[in-house]
C-alpha cells in the first residue's frame, strides 16, 4: 500500500463547507474502526469501500488485517477482512475473509455489480482481480483474473481501487504504478468466455502529481457515461474526471482538511443521515498495524462533494405497516421521485434476514413509479401471504430507469393470532411472483364446492388443468404448479392465466414464468 508521510495535525471538524480553489465539498460525518470504543468493525487497514444498492449495506475490504502475524499481534491469519455495515460503521453485518492463506492478503478495491450479484476484488499482493459471490452464505470466489502478465489488459503492477458502469458494464481500475511509468485508470469489460477485453478508449493517464492513484468511483451524470472520482494519497485530493472525455479534469477537491493520513477508497451511497441524499464515502487506511494510538488504526469518512445535494431516485416522507383484517397494510409517500420507474416490496423473518420479493412494479400497477415528480404521491400494498404470530421485516427497493435498485431502510410489524374472518370465494395472486420453476396458488372458498383451477397462456390457450373438477371443503386450500404442461413437458418463460371456477363463481390472476 501506498502511505504518505506522516505529518498529522489533528482538530476536531465540525460541519462545515470546505471551499477550494476548484471543487467544493461538505463535512459530513466520520467513524473509526479498528480503535472505536466500542470496537464495531475491527478494521486495522480500510483500502476498499462499496455500496451495494441491492441489499442497502457498505462493504469495506482491509488490506493488512491478517499481515502481523507475531506471537503477541492481535491480527489474526486467518482472521476476515471484509466486512459489512451501515452508512454509520453503527452496525457490523458480517465479516469474511478472502483467503485462508498469506499469498492474497492485502485486497485493496472493492465494487459490487448488481447484474451478477458479484463483489469484484483488486489485490496488489497477488496482482489479481477476483470475484466473488455469497454461495449459501460463505462468501465464495468463483473467479481469478490475473493482471501482470501478457493478457489482453496493459500489465497492472499495483492495482488499487476498483468501480463499475453499471449502465454499460465497464469496470475501472486505477493502477498505482503502471509498468510503462506513471499511474493510469485502465478499462475493461468481461466478455461471453469470461476473458477480460480491453477498452483503450475509456482508458487514460492521471495526471503527473497524481504519483499513487488509489481509490476510484464511478457517478452517473447525464447519458451513459458518467464521471470517475479517483483518490490521491500522496496529495490528499480527489480529482473528477469526464468519463465521455476520455479522462478530462473536471474538478480537484483538495482533502487536506480531512486531517487523514492515507485516504484509499472511495463510493457514493445514501447519506447517513438522509438515504434519499447522495455522499461520498472514504476509507482512511491511516496508519499500518499500530494499535498504540487511538485515532490512526482505520477511519471513514463521509461528505458531500460538490455545492448541490444529489437526491437518489426517491425522496420518501414515510414507509409503515399496520396489521389489517389478517392481513399487512403498507403504505409509502414519496415527497418527490427522479427516474423513478416503480418499487419492490422485500419480506424477511428478521432484520438482517433473507430478504424474498413479494411484489413488484412489472406485474402490480399499484407499484409504478411516477419516473420524475416533485409533489407526493401515495403507495401502498395489502400481503396477505403471512402466518400468526410472527414478526416481519419489509424492505422497499425503488428502480430507476436503468433498472438500478435502491433500499430504503426495512419497517417491522408483529402478526398477532388471526381473528376468525367469514370466508369469502377468492383466490389469491401466487406466490412467488415471478418464479422459477414452481409457484403455489392459493384460494378460499365459502362452502363445499366442486372445483376446476386451469393454466392458460398469453394466447388463451389451455396449458394445464391443476384441478379438475373435485369437490373441496370449505375453507383455503392451496395448488403448486410446477411450470409443465398437461403431457408434462415444461413451459417456456411468459405470462400466464391462472381461473379458478367453483359453482358459478370464476376469478383470474397474472403469473409470470422466468428462466
Amino acid at each position: 500500500m501506498h502511505k504518505k508521510s506522516l505529518v498529522v495535525f489533528f482538530f476536531l471538524l465540525s460541519f462545515k463547507l470546505v471551499a477550494q480553489p476548484i471543487g467544493s465539498w461538505t463535512y459530513i460525518d466520520e467513524y473509526q474502526t479498528w480503535d472505536a470504543n466500542p470496537r464495531i468493525i475491527p478494521s486495522t487497514d480500510p483500502a476498499g469501500i462499496c455500496w451495494n444498492p441491492d441489499d442497502g449495506k457498505f462493504y469495506i475490504v482491509d488490506s493488512e488485517i491478517n499481515e502481523d502475524t507475531g506471537n503477541n499481534s492481535p491480527w489474526d491469519l486467518f482472521g476476515s477482512n471484509v466486512f459489512t455495515t451501515n452508512g454509520s460503521g453503527s452496525i457490523l453485518y458480517g465479516s469474511y475473509h478472502t483467503t485462508i492463506s498469506t499469498s492474497s492478503r492485502e485486497p485493496t478495491g472493492i465494487v459490487y455489480n448488481p447484474q451478477d450479484q458479484s463483489y469484484y476484488i483488486t489485490n496488489d499482493d497477488t496482482h489479481a482481480l477476483y470475484r466473488y459471490t455469497f454461495v449459501m452464505g460463505v462468501f465464495t470466489r468463483q473467479d481469478t483474473w490475473i493482471l501482470d502478465n501478457d493478457g489482453p489488459l496493459p500489465n497492472m503492477d499495483d492495482p488499487e481501487g476498483i468501480t463499475l458502469n453499471p449502465f454499460t458494464q465497464h469496470f475501472y481500475i486505477v493502477d498505482g504504478n503502471h509498468v510503462s511509468g506513471g499511474t493510469k485508470v485502465i478499462a475493461f469489460e468481461i466478455g461471453v468466455s469470461n476473458n477480460l477485453i480491453y477498452i483503450p478508449e475509456e482508458s487514460f493517464d492521471l495526471p503527473a502529481e497524481m504519483t499513487d492513484g488509489e481509490g476510484i468511483a464511478y457517478r452517473f451524470s447525464s447519458g451513459a457515461n458518467g464521471n470517475l472520482f479517483v483518490v490521491s494519497s500522496s496529495n490528499e485530493a480527489i480529482y473528477e474526471f469526464d468519463l465521455g472525455g476520455s479522462g478530462t479534469i473536471i474538478n480537484k477537491y483538495d482533502m487536506s482538511g480531512l486531517n487523514s493520513i492515507a485516504i484509499q477508497g472511495l463510493t457514493f451511497g445514501p447519506r447517513s443521515t438522509n438515504s434519499s441524499l447522495e455522499s461520498l464515502y472514504i476509507a482512511d487506511a491511516e496508519l499500518d498495524n499500530n494499535d498504540t494510538n487511538n485515532w490512526e488504526d482505520g477511519r471513514i469518512y463521509e461528505i458531500k462533494i460538490g455545492l448541490n445535494d444529489t437526491s437518489l431516485p426517491i425522496e420518501l416522507s414515510s414507509f409503515a405497516a399496520e396489521v389489517v383484517d389478517n392481513a399487512v397494510n403498507l403504505n409509502w409517500v414519496t415527497a418527490s421521485e427522479l427516474n423513478n420507474v416503480g418499487f419492490e416490496l422485500h419480506r424477511a423473518t428478521e432484520e438482517f434476514g433473507d430478504y424474498q420479493l413479494v411484489s413488484s412494479y412489472r406485474y402490480n400497477n399499484d407499484l409504478v413509479g411516477q419516473i420524475n415528480s416533485n409533489t407526493s404521491h401515495e403507495y401502498s400494498f395489502i400481503d396477505t401471504e403471512i402466518e400468526p404470530n410472527t414478526t416481519y421485516w419489509y424492505k422497499l427497493a425503488d428502480v430507476d430507469i436503468n433498472g438500478l435498485k435502491t433500499f430504503q431502510s426495512p419497517v417491522s410489524i408483529f402478526v398477532p393470532e388471526f381473528s376468525v374472518q367469514p370466508v369469502a370465494f377468492k383466490l389469491y395472486q401466487n406466490y412467488p411472483n415471478p418464479f422459477n420453476p414452481s409457484t403455489t396458488i392459493k384460494f378460499d372458498l365459502n362452502g363445499d364446492t366442486y372445483v376446476n383451477l386451469e393454466i392458460f397462456n398469453s394466447a388463451g390457450q389451455l396449458v394445464k388443468t391443476l384441478i379438475n373438477d373435485e369437490l373441496f371443503n370449505s375453507g383455503s386450500h392451496e395448488k403448486v404448479w410446477n411450470g409443465d404442461n398437461n403431457f408434462g413437458e415444461h413451459m417456456p418463460a411468459g405470462f400466464y392465466i391462472a381461473r379458478i371456477t367453483a359453482n358459478s363463481n370464476t376469478q383470474t390472476i397474472r403469473m409470470i414464468m422466468l428462466k
